[in-house]
């Protein structure tokens, strides 16, 4: 089987722990609440019609298949199902939009769904440094076969990961301290802590990288492969 970009991504979204299961009870919220640029991101009904939600945890995994939602259930205290419209559903804002919603305004719904952290396009991109890194040329499409043969795979996607910490250490470098009730959290630990993992991770992957190639009977990757990017990387984790 041909090893993609979508399979690197599933893979690297594994290793980072990337997904949770998250079932949400959602009421009916006042009426003014039903234009979504008035609303802010928690549980509640979005619209008049009782038809869009908006769930705590986003953006939203999807899995459509033969024109059906297969990972999002609806339903209500009765157990009774809805069906998830994926047009108008906005999985990266987390909006879910039904078919055709609940009769009762009263009635409570269940809403069963996975939540990521990181984007696709956020992976897509730590997936093409990565590439780089290991000396092969990157593939831009879901559906062309990854040149990277299941050797270099684990060092592909421990870079990949470096390439995540690295950004969530630069999302969080201006985190300030603050105290409150006589407790002092230092948020700045947590530049810090990425930056480690980062780093850890690089050094892993180097060394994965360059025992490949030493097996192979060069003494290191190629050349246009050696080192990290200058500075800090260029992907950065969007929210």
């Amino acid at each position: 089987m041909p090893y993609t970009r979508a399979d690197a991504r599933a893979d690297l979204r594994k290793q980072l722990n990337d997904r949770i299961e998250v079932t949400d009870p959602v009421a009916r919220p006042p009426s003014h609440l039903h234009r979504l640029e008035n609303s802010t991101p928690v549980n509640g009904i979005i619209s008049e019609a009782n038809d869009r939600f908006l769930v705590k945890h986003y953006p939203v995994l999807s899995k459509i298949v033969v024109g059906v939602e297969t990972l999002i259930q609806v339903q209500n205290q009765l157990g009774t199902l809805f069906v998830v419209d994926t047009v108008g559903t906005d999985y990266t804002k987390g909006i879910i939009q039904l078919t055709t919603g609940p009769e009762a305004p009263t009635e409570v719904i269940y809403i069963t769904y996975f939540s990521k952290w990181y984007l696709d396009e956020e992976l897509d991109q730590a997936l093409t440094e990565a590439q780089t890194f290991i000396g092969v040329s990157p593939v831009s499409d879901d559906v062309t076969a990854l040149p990277v043969v299941d050797g270099l795979r684990p060092a592909l996607l421990m870079y990949a990961k470096a390439i995540v910490f690295e950004a969530n250490s630069t999302k969080t470098a201006d985190n300030f301290n603050f105290s409150a009730g006589g407790k002092t959290e230092n948020k700045a630990d947590s530049a810090k802590q990425w930056e480690d993992k980062a780093e850890k991770s690089k050094k892993q992957a180097e060394t994965l990288r360059d025992d490949f190639y030493t097996r192979k009977g060069q003494r290191e990757a190629p050349a246009m492969a050696v080192g990290a990017p200058a500075g800090t990387s260029g992907y950065q984790v969007q929210r």
